[in-house]
């Protein structure tokens, strides 16, 4: 069950409300790579607004958002396009972030 600390959460240039947001974050992620992308930003967000060390991440979150931007959630973006290949490796420190590999400790 996906668990929102907050009352909305801006992914991109989107505000979504936290029944939005946790709606979008139980939908799967086949087909949209923008869908594998909203899910690990709001991760990022939600781990830094509990306190953990942002200091190694911003850049990649504001890369995050703007990739968000360029490409919508729900813009169906493949896994072998060009803007995929641009998205992943954001997507992957997000994930590096998230997972406790750079600067933020791991939680449970």
């Amino acid at each position: 069950r996906c668990m929102l600390p907050v009352e909305s959460i801006t992914i991109g240039d989107v505000l979504y409300q936290k029944p939005d947001a946790i709606f979008e974050m139980s939908r799967p992620t086949k087909g949209d790579k923008t869908r594998t992308m909203f899910k690990a930003l709001v991760a990022t967000k939600l781990n830094i607004m509990i306190g953990n060390d942002p200091s190694c991440i911003l850049d990649a979150v504001a890369a995050a958002d703007a990739w968000m931007i360029e490409n919508p959630l729900g813009s169906r973006v493949k896994g072998n396009s060009h803007a995929w290949s641009e998205g992943e490796p954001i997507k992957d420190m997000l994930d590096d972030y998230n997972n406790g590999l750079l600067c933020a400790e791991h939680r449970d």
